[in-house]
């Protein structure tokens, strides 16, 4: 039985960023690569994280890198905005949602920048929005709300708790 991809499409890992993730395949779309990357941290392969960077993003430590993805449980992501990126674009921007406990729920909202060259595409760098970090950045969250995690817990009785 396959587990379904932590990227969030409805897909097998297997299916969807395991095969790019394997090395079977290359991602043909900027936000491919991206979802590839989240499930990357996610799983804590670094080596693909490493692999797939280009430009200011490669510049960064593989141990730095291995240590910021295990140190949070990745929970979920949402694509917010693509411009281009397209299998037959060299350019793209991918804007992104990530939530993610570290030890409370936080969300990481994230512009990234790829380039593909000689057919393949990779991440540049991230700008992201620090003004975003607590997990309710839809809204304040209530000690009686379920928890943004997903736990099915109310918020005071998980991450809310002091």
């Amino acid at each position: 039985m396959s587990s379904t991809c932590p990227c969030g499409l409805p897909a097998s890992l297997e299916d969807c960023c395991g095969r790019f993730l394997s090395r079977d395949q290359l991602p043909s779309t900027a936000v491919e690569l991206m979802r590839s990357r989240f499930t990357a941290f996610v799983l804590g392969d670094v080596p693909y994280l490493m692999d797939t960077a280009a430009g200011p993003a490669a510049e960064v430590r593989a141990e730095d890198l291995g240590r910021w993805a295990a140190e949070r449980e990745w929970l979920d992501l949402k694509v917010l905005e693509t411009q281009a990126g397209g299998p037959d674009d060299t350019e793209g921007v991918v804007v992104f949602r990530a939530r993610f406990k570290d030890p409370q729920v936080q969300v990481h909202e994230e512009r990234s920048s790829f380039i593909k060259r000689g057919g393949r595409w990779y991440f540049t760098k991230g700008e992201w929005n620090h003004s975003n970090t607590p997990a309710t950045s839809e809204r304040a969250q209530s000690r009686n709300d379920p928890c943004a995690c997903g736990s099915g817990r109310k918020f005071k009785k998980c991450c809310g708790k002091p």
